[in-house]
């Protein structure tokens, strides 16, 4: 038999966010005869991650978002939105990530 506990809280190094989560599981096996084993799990977690808000409807965090930006690209010379329609112009689809500037 075994069970664990466990526990972690971080502070996101972007201002306002963090991240909290504790688990629980208990698990263990019983020999019920000599050809047949019971084997059973049982485990719970409890997630509370906070952060700044985003845009539009995408579920993506501030970080993740950052992983489509290349640290090199001139971003503040990279055009945001198209000037016929006012569209974004952002290079990822929308579904996938809005446009940082």
């Amino acid at each position: 038999m075994s069970a664990i506990v466990s526990h972690t809280k971080q502070n996101g190094y972007i201002p306002n966010s963090s991240f909290e989560r504790f688990n629980v599981s208990v698990g263990g096996t019983s020999q019920l005869t000599s050809k047949f084993a019971l084997t059973s799990n049982l485990s719970f977690s409890n997630t509370l991650q906070h952060g700044p808000l985003l845009g539009g409807d995408n579920p993506a965090s501030l970080f993740a978002r950052t992983l489509y930006m290349g640290r090199s690209w001139p971003s503040q010379d990279m055009p945001t939105t198209n000037p016929a329609n006012n569209s974004s112009v952002f290079f990822v689809s929308s579904a996938q990530a809005d446009n940082p500037l």
